[in-house]
């Protein structure tokens, strides 16, 4: 993989319920290498399912003593504010990293991809 993207987060059903799936078969098909194989892996969605991708500057956004944010904390703000729409849940996750970092520099680039399944 390039491109620092960790696996998507595909979190299940409908509000409330807490089963999520790290997509980690394959590798998300951005920043491809010329010459490089792929593996593909593949999920049936359902309404009410959340797919989240995001670039490892937002799991690992840092603070001024160093500590990463980490995927635990994006999952619970996830998980917290997963019944808003997409683009409000990007918000609601942004602010908390963002929280995290307080007046540390910025490191690394912070993407973030939310899609809502209807």
């Amino acid at each position: 993989m390039n491109g620092g993207y960790h696996p998507p987060l595909l979190f299940r059903g409908a509000a409330g319920n807490s089963g999520v799936l790290r997509l980690d078969t394959g590798d998300p098909v951005i920043g491809l290498l010329p010459d490089c194989s792929y593996d593909q892996g593949g999920v049936n969605v359902e309404s009410g399912d959340v797919l989240v991708a995001v670039t490892d500057g937002i799991s690992e956004a840092m603070n001024g003593a160093g500590l990463e944010w980490g995927e635990e904390q994006l999952t619970a703000v996830i998980r917290s504010n997963r019944a808003l729409v997409a683009k409000e849940l990007i918000r609601h996750i942004m602010v908390e990293a963002d929280r995290h970092v307080a007046d540390a520099p910025q490191h690394d680039d912070m993407t973030l991809v939310v899609l809502r399944f209807i």
